[in-house]
């Protein structure tokens, strides 16, 4: 789409509430944002600077990005026909509807020939990781609910008339890109759900919009901050204590780069020893082992101080000798971690590079900026190409799944 198309698409987002806005309807703010800020964003006039705006979203980029291979990987993997948009006008127009009872409307990352909406997912690894340990988040739940509420009374592109009333529910697939993996969790139509989320949609829309009255502002509750036990931190200001934060920041972040390439190939190494099954082979110089080992011996303390209550094992304690422990706390900020700061460094850095060939600089100075921010950059661009390297082996597995089904 051009940019006037891409205005017209997103003025047409202002039509009513949609499955993003539900959340902040139905538990008050996401993502720190509240019902007053929804409302100005349906009231506003939307411009090419919006346009501009979404396209350099990374969590957008990310997605618009992994979700074909998603949507590819869980139909080879699991048998179930996929419909996925393919082209703009899919994706903006087809997949689209309206529920015809309450101002909420939906698109669809795609539908299953069972009966399930398609929602994926294509979250940095630490949220990934914190759906498997601790499930789905209330906002993904109540999206979801959303979805599934419109597919079920509306008619579906290439589902047809029989599946209205009888959607299932949504399926939640989430993409982890460094492992090139799926999750799948799948959350049933609710009915009674279904009713408070039109609700909430009707009586925002009928009181607020319609009648041009912001709802009531909720104020934002800033986290409390945890005191580390009994430390006080000095902030310290200065070129040279920036320039010693900055540097073992940016080691960090090569380490975490490196750690991600190492967990890769070492993936890729127990995948192919598993193939051969062996679990013990030379390549070269190099020797790898994957056996299985018995596990280490330790004392339970527990358990003999169970059995033995009055006895006293603290005479039995030996205290090491004092050491220095250094630690790092860094930022807590979601922008600083992960793929965010990947994504953020990137445009920071590409941003920094433009600037400093218009700019008039000291030769020495210069050079010792440009080594710095090369530095960065190469670290950058190492990481894409390693992610680059995932998704082409993701493709060809999905490939040769389908080039499977086909002989």
């Amino acid at each position: 789409m051009n940019i006037a198309e891409k205005v017209k698409w997103l003025q047409g987002r202002q039509r009513g509430v949609g499955s993003s806005d539900s959340p902040i309807l139905a538990l008050g703010e996401v993502f720190k944002k509240t019902p007053v800020d929804l409302y100005i964003s349906k009231k506003r006039t939307i411009t090419a600077e919006d346009v501009a705006a979404e396209e350099d979203n990374p969590h957008l980029r990310r997605g618009n990005t992994y979700e074909p291979l998603a949507a590819a990987m869980y139909e080879a993997q699991s048998g179930i026909k996929v419909y996925a948009p393919q082209t703009d006008q899919e994706r903006y127009h087809d997949f689209q509807v309206d529920d015809p009872d309450s101002p909420m409307f939906a698109d669809f990352d795609g539908l299953c020939a069972d009966g399930w909406v398609l929602e994926i997912k294509s979250p940095m690894q630490r949220v990934a990781d914190s759906f498997r340990t601790s499930g789905i988040r209330d906002y993904y739940m109540i999206q979801s609910a959303h979805l599934a509420h419109c597919a079920n009374v509306c008619t579906l592109p290439f589902l047809g008339d029989e599946w209205k009333g009888k959607i299932k529910g949504t399926r939640v697939v989430i993409y982890e890109c460094e492992n090139v993996a799926l999750q799948v969790v799948e959350l049933p139509l609710d009915p009674d759900v279904s009713t408070i989320l039109q609700d909430n949609a009707r009586r925002f829309w009928r009181e607020h919009v319609e009648k041009n009255v912001p709802p009531a502002a909720v104020a934002f509750k800033q986290p409390e901050t945890k005191k580390a036990g009994k430390t006080v931190y000095k902030q310290m200001d200065g070129k040279g204590w920036k320039d010693a934060a900055d540097t073992y920041k940016l080691a960090k972040e090569r380490e975490l780069a490196a750690k991600r390439a190492m967990d890769a190939a070492k993936a890729m190494i127990i995948d192919v020893m598993g193939e051969a099954g062996l679990d013990a082979v030379q390549v070269g110089r190099h020797k790898f082992l994957n056996r299985e080992q018995a596990g280490r011996k330790v004392f339970d303390k527990k358990a003999l101080q169970a059995d033995h209550p009055d006895m006293d094992l603290s005479k039995y304690e030996v205290r090491g000798k004092p050491y220095r422990s250094f630690r790092y706390f860094g930022p807590k900020d979601r922008a600083e971690t992960g793929d965010e700061a990947t994504d953020a460094g990137i445009m920071t850095v590409q941003k920094e590079l433009q600037e400093f060939t218009t700019t008039d600089f000291d030769l020495e100075a210069g050079v010792e900026a440009f080594d710095e921010l090369r530095a960065r950059a190469d670290l950058y661009a190492a990481m894409l190409e390693m992610e680059l390297g995932e998704i082409r082996a993701a493709i060809e597995q999905a490939a040769d799944a389908v080039a499977g089904k086909l002989q």
